[in-house]
C-alpha cells in the first residue's frame, strides 16, 4: 500500500515561514504603538485585514525564498512547455536614449529670455519648440565658439564645427 502524503502540523524553523507568528509579532506592534486611538482588533478591521494580507504575503515570499532557483525558474516536465521569455538581454531591459527629444523640448521651451534695458524683469522666453531629425538636405548648422552661437556659416573654414 502506498504511503499517503501528508502535510506536517509541526510549525517551520522559519520564523518568516510562520503566519500566526508574523500576524501575532503585527498586532503586538501595533498595540505597543497606537493602542490609545486603535482599539479594534477584529478581523473586520481594515487595518487588520491589511496586517493578515502582510503577514501572508510574508509567508509566502519566506516559503518561495526556500526553493532552490531552478525549481522556480523550470517549468514542469510534465505539462507541454509554454514559450514564456523569463530573461532579457540587456539590449532588451535598458533604454539606448536616455535623453528623449521632450527632454530636449522642454529645455528649450525652460530658456527665459532677460530684457536688456530691465534686468529685474524676464520676458516670456521660447513658446514652443519642435525637434526633429535632419535629413540630408538640410542645411548644416556651425558652432561659432567666439560668439557662442550657432551659424549656417562656419567661423573658421579649415576647422567646421558642424552640429550633427
Amino acid at each position: 500500500m502506498a504511503e499517503s502524503i501528508t502535510i506536517s502540523n509541526t510549525p517551520p524553523d522559519l520564523k518568516s515561514m510562520q503566519y500566526d507568528f508574523l500576524r501575532e509579532e503585527g498586532l503586538s506592534h501595533i498595540e505597543r504603538l497606537a493602542s490609545k486611538i486603535w482599539t479594534d482588533y477584529n478581523e473586520s478591521d481594515p487595518g487588520i485585514t491589511i496586517l493578515e494580507i502582510l503577514s501572508y504575503a510574508i509567508t509566502d515570499l519566506g516559503y518561495r525564498s526556500n526553493y532552490s532557483i531552478p525549481d522556480i525558474l523550470a517549468q514542469d516536465p510534465n505539462e507541454a512547455p509554454v514559450p514564456i521569455k523569463n530573461f532579457y538581454t540587456a539590449r532588451e531591459i535598458l533604454p539606448v536614449s536616455p535623453v528623449t527629444f521632450n527632454d530636449y523640448r522642454k529645455t528649450l521651451i525652460d530658456v527665459e529670455v532677460v530684457d536688456p534695458n530691465d534686468t529685474d524683469c524676464p520676458m516670456a522666453g521660447v513658446k514652443n519648440a519642435w525637434i526633429e531629425i535632419a535629413t540630408e538636405n538640410e542645411v548644416p548648422v556651425y558652432l561659432n565658439e567666439v560668439e557662442d552661437i550657432l551659424a549656417y556659416v562656419p567661423v573658421d573654414p579649415s576647422d567646421p564645427k558642424q552640429l550633427d
